[in-house]
């Protein structure tokens, strides 16, 4: 989509949250960028006022806490940003065959780990992802031990299956360790 107008017009939000947010976010960023806030990237001065006292931080707590006509409408206007945000999934583009969601509380991530392997205890313990299919395979001596392929990873429909259950509990958490 061309810019941000578009995307509030497709996900059908009736408040301009996106402009809000990112008026308050340049505020916020040039504040803990004039020095006073340590840290390299907005990831490390982030989690420095989190874990620290500042004012920003007592700003915000004092805000939650407060029953004044000020702290209930900031609370009122979060919850209603987060209903907003959980009720606006995004339909991500096409990956391997799969269109993802993409919401407040789930985003799809491309796995960078292809694949994975090790050796335990004389097996030799391999994970791919190639074609929208995760194969698991544990082998000994060059013969498979145990096999599965899946669409997607979950370990509920792994874990019932009976090649799964024959393996050693050690071996079940390792096969679990590489997914």
């Amino acid at each position: 989509m061309a810019n941000y107008k578009d995307w509030i017009d497709a996900i059908d939000i009736n408040i301009d949250y996106f402009s809000a947010f990112m008026k308050a976010w340049i505020a916020f960023n040039s504040w803990y960028d004039s020095g006073v806030i340590p840290g390299r990237t907005d990831k490390d001065k982030v989690e420095f006022i989190s874990n620290n006292d500042n004012d920003f931080k007592t700003y915000m707590n004092r805000l939650l806490a407060e029953e004044t006509a000020e702290g209930l409408s900031f609370r009122d206007n979060v919850a209603q940003l987060h209903a907003a945000l959980l009720g606006s999934a995004i339909r991500s583009q096409e990956y391997v065959g799969v269109r993802q969601t993409i919401s407040f509380s789930e985003v799809a991530v491309k796995n960078r780990n292809t694949s994975h392997d090790f050796d335990y205890c004389r097996l030799h313990y391999a994970c791919s992802r190639s074609g929208g299919k995760i194969l698991t395979v544990v082998t000994s001596k060059g013969r498979d031990v145990f096999r599965y392929e899946q669409d997607e990873h979950n370990e509920d429909v792994l874990k019932q299956q009976a090649i799964f259950t024959a393996l050693s509990d050690t071996q079940q958490k390792k096969v679990l360790g590489m997914l």
